[in-house]
């Protein structure tokens, strides 16, 4: 118990009996911590999910703020909307780009509190957490002339590397990684296994 007092530790004996019977015998799920469900998030997509390190990231961006919540029904809409105001640049007078980056962060919370609700029954509910306005995607893509003009300002090896980049639209490390194994002569196209590709999926591509 952390006490050297019996009379504490007895009524924390006794609060904890009564917890488990209520949770036995009414159906009473016990309370679960954002820190439980971080941990149980973790177990789950840790090793499958490409994108997870990002996520961690977000997670312990979140820690300080709640890795103390013992109940997740503590954890509100008014709550996460008060803490991405005041510790992340957010753009409530309409559609920034600083929104977007922001909505990640809620969207990491909104997740967690999904699973804990209708994947692993923990008892909770989810409440629906607020959003910002996001800007439109900017038009990341060069023309035909641009890439011509990049490849021309670069060495060989980069030039070549650059302008299969463009032409395919794969990631960089599909571009660096490219084997010869990966060619298919006969048909003339690129084939990119789906474990070495951010969505899982096989990338096959005309040359």
């Amino acid at each position: 118990t952390g006490t050297a007092d019996y009379a504490d530790a007895k009524a924390l004996e006794a609060k904890l009996n009564h917890d488990a019977w209520v949770s036995g015998y009414m159906g009473v799920k016990p309370k679960r911590s954002w820190q439980d469900a971080v941990e149980q998030r973790a177990k789950e997509v840790s090793a499958s999910m490409k994108s997870w390190s990002d996520e961690k990231q977000r997670l312990r961006w979140w820690h300080p703020h709640l890795g103390s919540v013992k109940d997740l029904n503590g954890i509100t809409r008014d709550m996460i909307a008060g803490i991405i105001e005041r510790h992340r640049r957010v753009d409530l007078s309409g559609p920034a780009s600083c929104n977007t980056t922001a909505n990640k962060y809620v969207r990491v919370v909104q997740t967690i509190l999904n699973a804990a609700e209708r994947k692993w029954g923990w008892g909770n509910r989810a409440p629906i957490l607020k959003t910002y306005r996001e800007g439109l995607p900017r038009d990341a893509c060069p023309t035909p002339y641009e890439v011509i003009r990049l490849c021309e300002e670069l060495p060989p090896h980069s030039a070549d590397m650059a302008g299969y980049a463009a032409m395919t639209m794969h990631r960089r490390a599909n571009v660096t990684g490219l084997k010869w194994s990966m060619i298919d002569w006969e048909r003339k196209a690129v084939e990119i296994a789906g474990r070495l590709t951010k969505t899982g999926k096989k990338i096959y591509v005309p040359l």
